[in-house]
């Protein structure tokens, strides 16, 4: 699952985290995250796709370090971070890795105009200083595509559309290497979020910044991602180049999403029954289609990967592995097989 022959921006490994749910003395507890494994190449965009409760958002915090891991470790730019950071990130790493969050309006305070989300973290970071702050303020407006005269408005007199590109823009202020974005789309109308997608594009493209988009649309991720990454309770179950991943899924929970996705060339719809059976196949894992993979034999206590192929890149988990039982809970049920 490595990115590229580069050093990855981000290399995460065996990263789980484990809550504790229900009240103070409550010893109940549920994996959110699995011990999973991840590399960002450097101006790489990476899609993690799947349902909610899967632990897409919990893997973005963990990373941004707004919650602590319960075992595993991340490397930055080859740096071990938890080992040299402990919990409290230095200044440095927060520049560089930034977050844009799902819901525009929430993450702008009503109270301030526009351009005090530009300085505060120019100034916070001391990237522009002086006569400078103000200059660097309408550059991040432009790069953003938005006109200088918004940075004297309130966020509610701004659009959906128009909020978002303030968010980035304020992620963009502090020169970030790395962007987690976490359903940045999701609450726009459907006519802006093309314009956003390519801004965040032109961006990775244009900067060098790598990214993680999260997002459970499959038909954004195949827009703007060079790779997907399908997670389902808690863990990952397939991957790779995203074209070649949605023109072949082949993991049962990646079918099913494919299949409730809208696909205008699609001939015809799905069988609820094939449907059905796919659900059943992800829930009782009972065969896998490599058995007897020399490389890397099927596990039903571990979680192992078979490659499907390197060029484009394709990964698929074991058909045989079975999530325990403290994985998050999913939306999936084995729904009865329709009567004919």
């Amino acid at each position: 699952m490595t990115a590229s022959a580069k050093a990855p921006v981000l290399s995460a490994k065996d990263l789980e985290k484990v809550f504790t749910i229900g009240g103070m003395f409550s010893t109940r507890k549920v994996r959110a995250l699995g011990g999973v494994n991840l590399d960002i190449g450097h101006g790489e965009i990476v899609a993690l796709v799947g349902e909610s409760g899967s632990g897409k958002s919990t893997f973005a915090r963990l990373i941004a370090r707004l919650e602590q891991p319960t075992s595993g470790t991340f490397r930055f730019e080859g740096e071990d971070i938890m080992a040299t950071q402990g919990k409290r990130p230095k200044q440095s790493y927060r520049a560089a890795v930034q977050m844009i969050f799902q819901d525009p309006f929430g993450s702008l305070n009503p109270v301030h105009r526009i351009g005090h989300f530009l300085e505060r973290p120019l100034r916070l970071h001391g990237t522009a200083e002086g006569g400078d702050i103000e200059e660097t303020k309408r550059q991040l407006m432009h790069k953003v595509d938005l006109p200088d005269e918004l940075l004297e408005r309130f966020p509610h007199e701004l659009s959906g559309g128009q909020r978002q590109r303030i968010a980035i823009a304020r992620a963009l202020a502090v020169k970030p290497r790395l962007i987690l974005a976490d359903e940045p789309t999701s609450m726009l109308d459907v006519s802006v979020r093309i314009g956003v997608l390519n801004l965040m594009r032109k961006l990775c493209v244009d900067d060098g910044i790598s990214m993680l988009y999260i997002t459970h649309d499959l038909a954004s991720a195949r827009y703007l991602a060079d790779r997907i990454v399908v997670m389902f309770a808690g863990e990952f179950v397939e991957g790779g180049d995203s074209m070649e991943l949605l023109a072949n899924p082949l993991h049962p929970y990646t079918r099913l999403l494919v299949s409730a996705a809208p696909d205008p060339e699609r001939v015809g719809g799905y069988d609820p029954v094939e449907r059905a059976q796919l659900r059943r196949e992800v829930m009782s894992a009972d065969s896998c289609q490599w058995e007897g993979d020399p490389e890397v034999p099927c596990s039903a206590e571990k979680a192992v990967f078979h490659k499907v192929s390197d060029q484009p890149e394709h990964w698929v988990r074991c058909g045989r592995y079975r999530p325990p039982a403290d994985a998050p809970g999913t939306a999936l049920s084995a729904a009865e097989e329709p009567a004919a």
